[in-house]
């Protein structure tokens, strides 16, 4: 196996668990970011915890790939241009989403500006592992996750919900629990 670089070096070193773990601390993050920031925390967005679920278990496969004794990456994957390449590119995806949506809530920055660019690095990064590595199976599977993400995106597009703040005024939910 050849040395990994960068992001494939990360998900090479930690158990999977360590992911999920980071997934679950995000959430909570928002979560709690909300309550203190906002006065109650919530997330309406089906795609944000069930779509970013499924883009975590997208790269948690994506890391099983790599530790497979067969993966022997290409060497432009392991490249420093490569990655350097993909860091821009999340790093723009963020300031480009954060300009277009202009945060006005401290989480919704937080959103644009760590999970967006980290989630957009490590779907790139972890995308050619796929490509270059995985069976037709793993390649479905993936896929699978990437899709699920979208379609929950599309659902809450139709339905308003990515305007969080909107869509509770709005709706006016009867919240089961108090916080």
């Amino acid at each position: 196996m050849k040395t990994l670089f960068a992001g494939h070096d990360f998900l090479n070193a930690y158990p999977f668990y360590v992911y999920a773990l980071v997934y679950l601390v995000g959430i909570l993050l928002l979560l709690i970011g909300r309550k203190i920031f906002e006065g109650r925390a919530y997330n309406v967005a089906r795609s944000g915890d069930l779509g970013d679920a499924s883009l975590t278990a997208f790269v948690i496969l994506g890391a099983w790939i790599i530790r497979q004794p067969y993966f022997n990456p290409a060497n432009w994957m392991e490249s420093k241009t490569f990655h350097i390449t993909v860091i821009v590119i999340s790093i723009v995806s963020a300031l480009i989403y954060f300009l277009i949506t202009k945060p006005k809530q401290v989480m919704d920055a937080f959103h644009a500006v760590v999970i967006l660019p980290a989630f957009v690095y490590f779907i790139a990064i972890t995308i050619p592992i796929y490509l270059h590595t995985g069976d037709i199976i793993l390649i479905l599977f993936g896929l699978m996750f990437l899709v699920i993400w979208l379609l929950l995106v599309i659902w809450d597009a139709k339905r308003q919900r990515l305007d969080q703040r909107t869509w509770i005024r709005e709706h006016r939910p009867q919240w089961k629990f108090k916080n």
